[in-house]
């Protein structure tokens, strides 16, 4: 496993909730079909964990997540590129189609129909359960749907995140 992934996982690991954590994460990876041996990618990918001093911008507002989800957003941009050149599409279109596919309020809006924000944790406390001077960072851009994107990338399965992002896309076509 990655040094990053790893050295987080271990630190979630020690989290007072970790069992909760593991339990609704492996739950959500049977929705999802994600591999259930590599689910301390899909864990790190659900918790805000801050990065450790050093790490990052230098302020304190970078976390683990959202590496994985700027990752997560080059797989989902490849994908929806290559659909979109597939069913001949001229490069105007691909790129407005792609625009409107990975609009911030979409991907939130998916993640909280879906169940999938439930899962989001953030040190001491999962998402809807925080208190108010403490709430998990999730406004109308969630970066949980690209770092699972990128979970299921890291782990080896890049035909499961293709299908995972399918299986969005068709989503968003059902809610239009």
């Amino acid at each position: 496993m990655e040094k990053v992934i790893n050295g987080q996982f271990q630190k979630i690991q020690k989290y007072p909730h970790y069992e909760e954590i593991e339990r609704r994460t492996r739950e959500l990876a049977e929705r999802i079909h994600y591999p259930c041996d590599k689910l301390p990618y899909l864990i790190v990918a659900f918790c805000r964990t801050k990065l450790s001093e050093g790490e990052g911008d230098g302020k304190g507002k970078n976390y683990v997540n959202d590496a994985m989800a700027t990752l997560g957003d080059a797989v989902l941009r490849l994908v929806l590129t290559e659909k979109h050149f597939l069913d001949g599409m001229d490069k105007s279109q691909i790129t407005n189609q792609r625009i409107k596919q990975e609009c911030n309020n979409c991907l939130y809006g998916i993640a909280e129909r879906q169940g999938w924000i439930d899962c989001l944790y953030h040190e001491t406390h999962f998402y809807g359960a925080a208190p108010k001077n403490n709430a998990v960072s999730a406004g109308k851009h969630d970066s949980c749907v690209e770092a699972m994107i990128c979970a299921f990338y890291l782990s080896g399965d890049f035909i499961g995140a293709k299908r995972f992002i399918q299986q969005y896309i068709e989503l968003q076509e059902e809610e239009e």
